[in-house]
């Protein structure tokens, strides 16, 4: 039976990763194993093949990050993980791959204009507060922009741009 291989689900631009050599799978299960005794397996040999069967299933860097002695499973788990702990870290960490890469395709959106951004009604004065008369006396002059000040008469103050609290 062949298992399917990992393949980002949102990312239509991922070309298709080449799987690891044997040799090299070898030599990370080696280093996760060696965090364990050899003797917590039954069946040591068959155990390798398992996972070494899993691993060409993910790309290479994945492979590392579980194997990690740093950030693999043997760092997270006391006891020897099973097979399906091992698929199961393949899979998060898959997850994060994705996940990042699709939040880096996004867009930073940023104001276009720094200055009218300040311009719009954002900074609560309540009635209470020391600028409110000033920020009232403001908001009534013939010549102030409508959209720079709202009132809010549920809380009893006034909505104002923040540039008129700076100044």
């Amino acid at each position: 039976m062949d298992m399917p291989q990992y393949q980002p689900t949102n990312l239509p631009q991922t070309q298709p990763f080449e799987p690891c050599s044997e040799a090299w799978i070898n030599g990370r299960i080696a280093l996760l194993l060696s965090a364990y005794r050899r003797d917590d397996y039954q069946n040591p040999d068959l155990f390798v093949s398992q996972v070494s069967e899993n691993f060409k299933r993910y790309p290479k860097a994945i492979v590392e990050f579980v194997t990690d002695p740093v950030t693999g499973i043997q760092a997270k788990k006391q006891w020897p993980p099973s097979v399906a702990e091992i698929v199961a870290a393949c899979e998060g960490q898959a997850a994060n791959v994705e996940k990042i890469a699709r939040y880096s395709a996004l867009q930073m959106q940023r104001p276009k204009d720094r200055a009218r951004a300040l311009n719009w009604a954002n900074c609560y004065v309540g009635s209470e507060a020391p600028q409110y008369r000033k920020m009232l006396d403001k908001a009534n002059k013939p010549e102030t922009d409508r959209r720079e000040y709202r009132y809010d008469e549920e809380r009893g103050g006034i909505w104002v741009s923040l540039k008129w609290i700076w100044g």
